[in-house]
């Protein structure tokens, strides 16, 4: 048996420009003795439109997640995960997340109530773009995407490029079902970008990161 504290937040992201839906799960698992877990433990997750019984309206299929001192965070509907977007689950519905882990079946779902997903309503998904006008030219000279990877084991990762100056402005979007186990701090300076952790990685955490410079 598995003793676990879970915390359920919303995560949006904007990827090829369509906006999907993630489910961030962050959690700490204890053994039977109360001690912090730290192993690679097979999770699923499934969501139901109701607290018992009913058959499931999403299934995460079986993921590997590594748990770190008990600490581990998973990103729900993120590839290679089925989509968990307005087409599975309505913006003015209460949902119930199931959870298994390491073989062990949770009794009592956790419920995703809808008023912090209402930020994410289906009519703003759907704009005619066509019909809106005065919208600003780009200045494609002040911003450069790029991507990377945090390396496990790791907790400092450097990324050399002429383009970043002290002042340049960073966006990270982690990709993938595996979130970083510890907090990201990060720092722009002349010609590089440096990301700290304050744990040690257990998993390889790619990311897109947009720079923008003020000038």
């Amino acid at each position: 048996m598995i003793w676990v504290i879970r915390f359920l937040l919303v995560y949006m992201f904007l990827a090829s420009s369509i906006f999907a839906q993630e489910l961030i799960e962050t959690g700490f698992l204890r053994d039977q003795s109360g001690q912090p877990i730290t192993a690679v433990l097979p999770m699923k997750y499934k969501v139901y439109s109701q607290s018992t019984g009913g058959t499931a309206i999403w299934d995460s299929g079986m993921m590997t997640v590594s748990v770190n001192d008990g600490f581990y965070s998973v990103r729900l509907g993120a590839s290679p995960q089925p989509t968990l977007d307005s087409k599975v689950i309505s913006d003015n519905l209460d949902y119930y997340i199931g959870f298994e882990v390491d073989g062990d079946t949770f009794p009592s779902r956790e419920l995703v109530a809808y008023h912090p997903r209402a930020i994410l309503a289906d009519k703003a998904l759907h704009v005619d773009w066509s019909n809106i006008s005065g919208i600003p030219t780009l200045n494609t000279s002040n911003f450069k995407r790029g991507s990377g990877f945090f390396s496990a084991g790791e907790t400092m990762i450097n990324i050399v490029d002429d383009f970043c100056t002290s002042d340049t402005l960073i966006y990270l979007n982690v990709r993938g079902a595996l979130m970083p186990i510890g907090v990201w701090n990060v720092n722009s300076s002349d010609g590089m970008i440096t990301i700290l952790s304050d744990r040690i990685e257990m998993n390889v955490v790619p990311f897109d990161y947009v720079m923008i410079n003020k000038n």
